[in-house]
């Protein structure tokens, strides 16, 4: 009996599948790094929702610009203002410490802070609590816990909303007309607030020691897209001379991530390739190699019984052994054919005959040679030629013809 084959259907489906999940893994990696709707405005990132644009601006005004991206032993002593502007800055709380009392001293401390919880797509807040830095800085300055959801349009860049003048201060000379993105803070201490409107404060000043605390909702205001609209620039520039005139002190774009000492992963192809997206596509891609493993790697059909237990003989394994090769290749007879081919030449051997001779004149020289009835020999002859059709006639014949054999060799 043949086993049952596995049609072409179940491969093309398993292919499908397969490719699907490639496709699905591509699209869920994609659509996580483009629906990050919040602005970074890193120090070189002359994009859209980058800080390129503020770097040369300060540098145009006098101020110098440094980068800070690695771990602090104690804060720069030119420091006059600091920018903490990327979602994705982290450090210790050491570090974090050293900024407050920096602060304490007289610093001003201008923070984009979107490091809560947020339900909404894009970044994951609690990714960022768990920062103790920052997490520092949370408990210094009694900020809530908020939606980090940013208003969304179908236009490929975040829309810019009025800021409204909540109080009159410095920061506002000679600006009309601002534009941010509309979203607030909520602070549990006395604070200044620069910008609001009657639901929630858009931009605030917490006086901590001699120092000040500027606290944005998001980094939108600070970003090449934001810059490039009225008044915003004006707005920015006071945020900064205000408190730090150019030849005071420099701006640095603090952009550490990095947690306590000793902690920070060190970055390998594995450590990127499970970081997310990538880790949902990995998975996904692991789910489906392991449906084609149990499709591909079960046993399909009927399986080929075994002859009953009756004496074995090296031909009858031989026999056995060929039988089910041969059955699995479609060709049953083959096994008995490549035994009686054996048996004929072994015979026609043995006897020193030429194996042109007939059938009947083999088998009637080795029945007086073996002292056997020729007309057994001349049958196991003819199966050799036509062998049966079962692996049991073909295991009987084997035996038959080792016994002929043995009996020839010893006479």
């Amino acid at each position: 009996m043949k086993p049952r084959r596995k049609g072409n259907a179940g491969a093309v489906f398993l292919t499908l599948l397969f490719v699907g999940a490639c496709i699905f893994s591509l699209y869920t990696q994609r659509r996580n790094q483009t629906e990050e709707p919040f602005p970074r405005a890193q120090w070189k990132d002359d994009t859209p929702l980058g800080g390129k644009g503020l770097r040369l601006l300060l540098e145009r005004l006098g101020y110098r610009v440094p980068l800070m991206n690695t771990r602090l032993a104690a804060m720069p002593k030119d420091a006059g203002v600091w920018l903490v502007l990327d979602p994705h800055t982290g450090f210790s709380k050491r570090e974090g410490q050293q900024l407050l009392d920096w602060v304490n001293n007289g610093g001003t401390l201008i923070w984009a802070a979107l490091n809560f919880s947020s339900p909404s797509k894009g970044l994951s807040g609690s990714s960022f609590n768990s920062n103790p830095g920052i997490a520092l800085l949370h408990q210094a300055t009694k900020l809530q816990e908020s939606p980090a959801y940013m208003p969304q349009t179908d236009e490929p860049l975040p829309s810019l909303v009025p800021l409204d003048a909540a109080a009159v201060s410095d920061y506002w000379t000679g600006v009309k007309q601002a534009t941010a993105s509309g979203r607030g803070v909520t602070i549990k201490r006395p604070y200044l607030e620069i910008a609001g409107n009657p639901v929630e404060t858009e931009m605030a000043r917490l006086d901590y020691g001699k120092g000040h605390i500027l606290i944005v909702p998001d980094a939108l205001l600070f970003t090449n897209y934001a810059l490039s609209k009225p008044d915003n620039a004006i707005l920015v520039t006071n945020l900064i001379g205000v408190h730090v005139p150019p030849s005071k002190g420099a701006v640095y774009f603090d952009e550490r991530e990095h947690g306590e000492e000793g902690s920070k992963i060190q970055p390998s192809l594995l450590y990127y390739l499970w970081r997310p997206p990538l880790r949902y596509a990995m998975l996904q891609l692991l789910a489906a190699s392991l449906l084609l493993w149990a499709f591909y790697g079960r046993r399909l059909g009927t399986p080929v019984p075994l002859p009953d237990n009756d004496p074995v003989t090296r031909a009858g394994q031989f026999a056995v052994a060929m039988g089910t090769l041969f059955q699995k290749a479609g060709r049953p007879k083959a096994a008995g054919v490549i035994i009686g081919e054996e048996f004929r030449r072994a015979v026609v051997r043995r006897l020193g005959m030429s194996s042109a001779q007939l059938d009947a004149e083999i088998a009637q020289r080795a029945g007086v040679v073996a002292g056997m009835p020729p007309e057994m020999i001349l049958r196991l002859l003819s199966h050799a030629r036509t062998p049966a059709e079962h692996e049991a006639d073909v295991l009987s014949d084997a035996q038959e013809m080792e016994y002929v054999l043995r009996r020839l060799k010893s006479h």
